[in-house]
């Protein structure tokens, strides 16, 4: 018996063997055959046997059982044959399998690990931008607070300034009555010429 690797509709990934008789195989099995028959007809025959015949007959038995047990051994052997090279295809397509698994994990984790990188570079800012509004609402609360008390104080002051002067009262720091209306100012008279004597002008000459 040999093997034979055939492949079907599938592709040359799937191959396996099978189990073909050859020439020399199909000849023992005539000859197993033969022997066989011609050795159960001299049995019938025993009485008017030769010694000729019956060791003709013991040989063509003993050669059929030896080519049949040898036979049976190619037979058990090509099956082993045919179950290794099975389990070393399997072996081949599982490891492939396996690998293919290991790189589909790899890229998984590394497309993850990315993944979680930017979610935490993104919380991170959003933290920062958080703390950065809660800053801001802080001091703009405490600017309202310190706003809201300083005109409370004013209005407490202001309430507390009615309440003290009493109504129709000059405000203070104010002039009296007599420095409201000024007077009117004095009136310019004619103007004067002064003239000088001839005899002073003369003098000036």
């Amino acid at each position: 018996m040999r093997l034979q690797r055939i492949s079907d509709d599938f592709g040359d990934d799937v191959m396996g063997p099978t189990v073909l008789l050859n020439s020399f195989e199909m000849f023992a099995l005539i000859i197993c055959t033969v022997s066989s028959t011609i050795a159960v007809q001299n049995c019938n025959y025993t009485a008017s046997m030769s010694d000729t015949n019956f060791l003709s007959t013991i040989f063509l038995i003993t050669c059929a059982v030896g080519i049949f047990t040898w036979g049976m051994v190619r037979g058990l052997t090509a099956r082993q044959d045919i179950e290794d090279y099975t389990t070393m295809r399997l072996d081949k397509v599982h490891a492939r399998e396996i690998a293919d698994i290991k790189e589909s994990n790899k890229n998984d984790i590394a497309r993850f690990v990315k993944e979680n990188a930017d979610l935490r570079r993104s919380f991170d800012r959003a933290a920062v931008d958080y703390e950065w509004a809660m800053g801001m609402y802080t001091d703009q609360r405490i600017r309202n607070q310190e706003l809201d008390a300083r005109v409370a104080y004013l209005e407490q002051r202001l309430h507390e300034f009615g309440k003290m002067t009493p109504t129709g009262q000059a405000p203070l720091h104010s002039a009296p009555a007599s420095q409201v209306s000024f007077a009117v100012p004095p009136r310019r008279g004619p103007s004067v010429t002064f003239a000088f004597p001839e005899s002073m002008d003369g003098e000036r000459a």
